[in-house]
């Protein structure tokens, strides 16, 4: 492999080893071994540090000041390592080329190596990011990349390792010493020139309308596999947002969407994309029929699907459809739920086979169940728990009701604090970080959490969430939102903004839910500023604007609000709450009326709002062929 021309951003860390001392403890010191001499240079006492016994294992240090702090001290330069562990290229790498005795002594001799796991910290892993899995790269002690010229333009560009063999992992890590040693001045000028040019370009602002919409849906029509469904040719994978906005977009008289992804489902209910036996879907296909399959089962992306054949069940109840959300709900269930409440990250690639999938696809390993990655995080919890009471509701399957509101109140009582934000991890250990894209998603699902249930608990979370990202992630007089909180004395490139799309997207979302739910109409205003940030070239973002042109029609459109009198616990008013989830309407938002104090609740009713008039009724049948009437004359892109 060759030392590639791209910069590479960090991720998270997984505190493997501590600080100053290795994970494995050495021999234990006799009353006779020396005292540590003071007037004599830390530098020269540890010089062949690591111990014999410690040179021939992995040593990780964590993403810290004093990891860095360590690297100066020694004069040694960084090697930052990224991974996933449910990654099959990462397992790889960490096993074998890591794993080597050879590779081992090289790290240990010559540089401090820091481990960052990519899902505990993905602000580190956006800045240091080269494009593969896993990330490997050539860092100073500042925590800058090391800067090399030797690229096919002449630009200097950081040194970021690929998929090598052994040998070439040993003369890269050699040469990186050489160049470190005998360059480090002008190394450290350049990285520091390097990291000064790394600001992200502002997207093209524009006029929020339906304009911005059609162009959106131009370059879908331009870039649709018709053959296949997907976008392109490849990679291929559940698209968050298209479903329901080919839904709103027809609710507007503009079919044409709709039409053209009709093959987007049934693409994937048909290849091995789907896992049919096992339910849900893997992370990933390589190749244009949906085929080259990236085995990795993951929480977020098969609770994206869930939700989206539970909508495919309300417009045909098919046996297929039905089938493939009791899957996509059986797995997450099975094989990620926690005992305490809650959803692990994902299942792994089978580590055994050569492709990652043996365990899918070869009948003589179906006992060899891979593993899964033990990881807890808010955000996929709270999609997860939100997608199972919707589909549980849907297919009348209390248990999945159960098991996604068990997972939104371990999110609510162990992650969400008060004016602090929601805490990006829950486990292996309750973390302090947080991340607009883990505040943006909570309180997105923690609302639809709160339609579904009537529970005000989920809609006072979400706005005090949507209030900590207004006041802290972003800077006077700027619109859009940062991905983080500012640190004090930034490692290397964590100073540089960043300012993610899909997460200003989702909170722009959360905002108008939000405003229709009855909050202030500051929020409303909120939202049109933000999305008016991206709205002059939603199409630049490709595939990932599909979300923006969803959001773009739901800030133009009025959704149906239909608003719940009565004790949200009653078997009359979820009777009313059923009829609603279980409709096909477009843009619908359910609010939950309260009460006086000292009155009681009143008679269940449900008020029905489309902005040509209200229809109330306490009857379920009557409320769904409401719905069902409304549906042809849903949202036409009019202003609120």
């Amino acid at each position: 492999m060759k030392i590639r021309a791209y910069f590479a951003l960090p991720a998270l860390v997984a505190l493997v080893a501590l600080l100053i001392v290795p994970m494995a403890t050495g021999p234990a010191l006799s009353q006779a071994d020396p005292a540590v001499d003071f007037n004599v240079p830390v530098q020269q006492q540890y010089g062949e540090w690591p111990t014999p016994e410690l040179l021939h294992k992995n040593y990780w240090y964590p993403w810290s000041q004093w990891s860095f702090q360590r690297a100066a001290l020694f004069g040694q330069p960084v090697f930052l390592f990224i991974d996933s562990r449910w990654n099959l290229n990462a397992h790889r790498v960490r096993s074998e080329l890591l794993g080597d005795v050879a590779v081992q002594e090289r790290l240990n001799r010559g540089y401090i190596t820091v481990y960052v796991d990519s899902d505990e910290r993905p602000d580190i892993a956006e800045r240091y990011q080269t494009g593969t899995m896993p990330i490997m790269s050539l860092l100073l002690p500042s925590g800058n990349p090391i800067i090399t010229k030797k690229t096919p333009t002449g630009e200097g560009m950081p040194i970021a390792i690929g998929a090598v063999d052994r040998e070439r992992m040993l003369f890269l890590l050699e040469q990186g010493n050489i160049f470190f040693d005998q360059e480090g001045d002008v190394l450290i000028r350049a990285g520091q020139e390097w990291a000064g040019t790394m600001q992200p370009d502002d997207p093209v602002a524009g006029k929020l309308d339906t304009e911005t919409s059609d162009r959106m849906f131009q370059w879908i029509n331009a870039n649709w596999d018709r053959s296949d469904g997907g976008f392109g040719l490849a990679p291929k994978f559940v698209i968050p947002g298209l479903p329901e906005y080919a839904h709103i977009r027809k609710a507007r008289y503009m079919p044409a969407l709709a039409e053209l992804i009709s093959n987007y489902l049934p693409g994937i209910l048909a290849g091995p994309l789907h896992d049919t036996v096992h339910g849900g879907i893997h992370r990933m296909a390589a190749g244009p029929d949906w085929s080259e399959i990236q085995h990795e089962k993951l929480l977020d992306r098969n609770a994206t699907f869930l939700h989206q054949i539970t909508l495919a069940v309300l417009d045909d109840p098919s046996a297929a459809h039905r089938n493939a959300a009791e899957g996509a709900a059986r797995f997450i269930l099975e094989t990620l739920q926690a005992s305490e409440g809650g959803f692990y990250l994902g299942q792994t690639a089978d580590f055994e086979s050569d492709d990652g999938g043996g365990y899918w696809n070869d009948p003589e390993r179906k006992e060899s169940k891979p593993e899964t990655d033990l990881l807890l995080l808010s955000a996929p919890n709270a999609q997860a728990g939100a997608a199972l009471i919707r589909t549980g509701i849907v297919l009348n399957r209390p248990e999945m009701v159960s098991a996604g509101r068990r997972a939104l109140d371990r999110v609510l009582q162990e992650g969400y604090r008060i004016n602090r934000g929601v805490r990006h991890m829950l486990v292996p250990a309750t973390s302090d970080q947080v991340f607009l894209e883990t505040q943006a998603a909570v309180a997105f699902f923690f609302l639809d959490a709160y339609q579904t249930t009537g529970d005000q608990r989920y809609r006072k979370a979400a706005r005090n969430l949507v209030e900590y990202c207004i006041n802290n992630f972003r800077l006077s007089g700027e619109k859009r939102f940062r991905d983080h909180l500012p640190a004090p004395n930034p490692i290397g490139l964590m100073h540089i903004r960043r300012l993610p799309f899909r997460a200003n997207i989702q909170l722009a979302r959360a905002m108008i839910r939000l405003g229709h739910l009855g909050a202030d109409e500051q929020y409303f205003l909120e939202a049109e500023d933000l999305l008016a940030e991206y709205a002059g070239a939603l199409e630049s973002f490709r595939v990932h604007g599909v979300i923006a042109g969803l959001a773009v029609e739901e800030a133009l459109a009025r959704p149906v609000i239909v608003t719940l009198h009565g004790d949200p616990s009653s078997e009359r008013v979820e009777a009313l709450r059923r009829a609603v989830v279980r409709s096909s309407a477009t843009w619908v938002l359910i609010a939950h009326a309260g009460r006086d104090q000292d009155r009681p609740w009143p008679e269940p009713q449900a008020v029905v709002e489309n902005g040509g008039g209200q229809v109330q009724t306490g009857e379920p049948e009557e409320l769904a062929r409401i719905l069902t009437d409304l549906d042809d004359i849903g949202p036409k892109g009019a202003n609120r």
